[in-house]
């Protein structure tokens, strides 16, 4: 349950069990370790869920609250069918007042538009191995991040305080995102974020490119 800058899982097919490695992890050897819980362990939730979950609060009434805005997307969201149009592409982009975090997946229907607070893994997505890698980043950081999204066209299927006029007005590139400005223009682009020390570089590429990024 402790913060940190980093964390990559990986949910092995056929279950719920996952192998876990964050900023402050301590390796021997250069093989990931399984974690002793499970996915779906409520009594103990992964670092996956711990950082959804952190998005909303509940009252005791029952009220929801957004505590930093954010999207979901996803080619194959739980609550829609997007045309080939959009980019086979995964993730949730949260961005509080201090910084927010960047999480890349490869889950379909994942995670769920209507079950915050409570957000889960789907047990109808335990077939297949899945990927998870979150980076906490800065407010800056936030439209850099979007500058890649206009390159891969990614379907935004639920919008919790991202899409409004302040948060645009300060995140003009994001703006282009929920506009649809899209670059359409053959192209690639690279992001390279300094997190805890270490640097993760992200490579996309658009439709228009039609190539690998490494040809």
């Amino acid at each position: 349950g402790k913060s940190v800058s980093w964390w990559f899982t990986y949910k092995l097919p056929n279950g719920y069990t996952f192998a876990y490695l964050d900023a402050n992890s301590r390796r021997s050897s250069g093989v990931l370790e399984l974690s002793p819980y499970q996915l779906n362990d409520e009594q103990n939730p992964s670092a996956l869920i711990r950082t959804l979950r952190a998005l909303v609060s509940q009252n005791g009434s029952g009220t929801v609250s957004v505590e930093s805005p954010f999207i979901l997307y996803n080619d194959q969201p739980d609550n829609a069918n997007p045309s080939s149009s959009y980019g086979h592409t995964k993730g949730v982009v949260a961005a509080g007042d201090d910084g927010g975090f960047w999480l890349l997946h490869s889950t379909p229907n994942f995670p769920s538009s209507d079950d915050s607070p409570n957000f889960f893994f789907p047990e109808r997505e335990i077939t297949y191995g899945q990927t998870f890698l979150c980076i906490s980043v800065g407010v800056d950081a936030i439209d850099a991040i979007a500058g890649q999204l206009l390159y891969t066209h990614p379907f935004v299927y639920l919008n919790e305080g991202m899409g409004t006029k302040e948060f645009l007005a300060s995140h003009p590139i994001m703006a282009k995102v929920f506009n649809g400005d899209w670059i359409h223009t053959a192209g690639t682009n690279k992001l390279a974020l300094n997190v805890g020390g270490r640097t993760f570089t992200s490579l996309v590429k658009n439709a228009e490119w039609n190539d690998d990024l490494y040809e």
